[in-house]
């Protein structure tokens, strides 16, 4: 079993706040720790820890709410290995019913990410209807993604460790994917009916961590 310290396990429980269902349980949100993620730098000048973005389409809502927030390059460096998480909940509906996250928003992300200079960016999730195989098809994301120049990945099993959770009351250990551990960046981009956008499908708001 790998053991985290206190100040890992609130570096990463801070920065995925909005949840991070990347961590074993799907499209609900788990508590999870990085051994060594780098962390945002502190917003200056015009710069925010959240930014909100309104209109119709979802891949300039995308890139203005990001330009808020400092650009890509805030949180993105040349050579880093990046995971993007979405929620891909099901196969059986795609993003106009609010099952999963707009493709369209996914797949700016990763565009951004390559553009600032990614070595490689990654998108998965853990469905908990249907396989992962067809719940990324049937969702867009996937088309979406490779569009972009970016990677789909089936989370293999193999791949969970327990650590251990300091100080932690009811939980004391979880099963956390391997990669998040390791990997640089990690973006968790829900679906609108995760955040409660008011009366839109299409995700016009935009979550970071």
């Amino acid at each position: 079993m790998t053991r985290l310290t206190r100040r890992q396990f609130l570096k990463l429980s801070g920065a995925t706040a909005a949840g991070v269902a990347l961590l074993g349980a799907g499209c609900a949100a788990q508590p999870a720790q990085n051994a060594g993620r780098r962390q945002p730098s502190v917003p200056t000048g015009d710069q925010a820890y959240l930014a909100i973005a309104r209109g119709g389409d979802p891949a300039a809502i995308t890139k203005t709410a990001i330009a808020a927030l400092g650009g890509i390059e805030r949180f993105v460096r040349s050579g880093d290995d990046v995971i993007v998480k979405p929620n891909i909940c099901v196969d059986y509906h795609p993003a106009e019913y609010a099952a999963t996250t707009n493709p369209t928003v996914v797949a700016t992300l990763v565009t951004l990410c390559l553009g600032a200079g990614a070595r490689r960016v990654r998108v998965m999730d853990t469905p908990f209807g249907g396989t992962p195989e067809s719940a990324y098809a049937v969702s867009g994301i996937e088309e979406a993604v490779r569009a972009a120049g970016g990677e789909m990945e089936v989370m293999s099993p193999v791949k969970f460790a327990e650590f251990d959770i300091p100080a932690g009351k009811d939980i004391t250990a979880w099963d956390v994917y391997r990669d998040v551990i390791e990997a640089n960046v990690l973006i968790n981009v829900p679906s609108p009916s995760t955040i409660r956008w008011p009366g839109s499908a299409w995700g016009q708001r935009t979550w970071w961590a």
